[in-house]
């Protein structure tokens, strides 16, 4: 009876240990598939005086790769700059920031002040105003320098 319950155990584990490593194979596959395809961090651009927001979008896309999710302000452009609006965009594609500026000049002398809002309790965590907007490019990659920074963003 002893011998029997010995070679009863081996041919468990020889059933039991190879399912249990091709477990642990699959899931260490999945989990590493699905890291690397999630975003770290998701944000969403508001529409902005072009090329300003089609700038920020190029450039956070660069700068963050795989690592920033981003909807861009052609999605946006259907949600308005209200706290409604914003609160909408943010359960609807489940934002982590949102990056908006709001006119502040008049037609002679346009202004802006650029925004990167938390979702989460609605914190400026980063304000700059601009004053020279004559060149959209070179203001949206500043915009989107400086969010990279405030978010740590890491370079793939």
């Amino acid at each position: 009876p002893v011998a029997a319950h010995g070679s009863s155990t081996r041919w468990m584990l020889l059933w039991i240990v190879p399912i249990a490593i091709v477990a642990v194979a699959a899931g260490f596959f999945y989990t590493t598939r699905f890291a690397q395809e999630s975003p770290r961090v998701r944000i969403a651009i508001m529409p902005l005086q072009a090329p300003i927001a089609e700038s920020i979008l190029e450039d956070l896309s660069a700068i963050g790769g795989t690592s920033v999710g981003i909807v861009g302000p052609t999605t946006t452009s259907a949600y308005s700059a209200s706290d409604d609006g914003l609160r909408r965009l943010a359960a609807d594609y489940r934002v982590d920031y949102i990056v908006n500026g709001r006119s502040l000049g008049t037609a002679g002398q346009p202004r802006m002040l650029a925004e990167l809002i938390r979702v989460s309790g609605g914190v400026h965590v980063w304000v700059r105003p601009y004053e020279d907007l004559a060149d959209g490019r070179r203001v949206g990659r500043e915009i989107s320098r400086h969010v990279a920074r405030v978010l740590n963003l890491p370079a793939d």
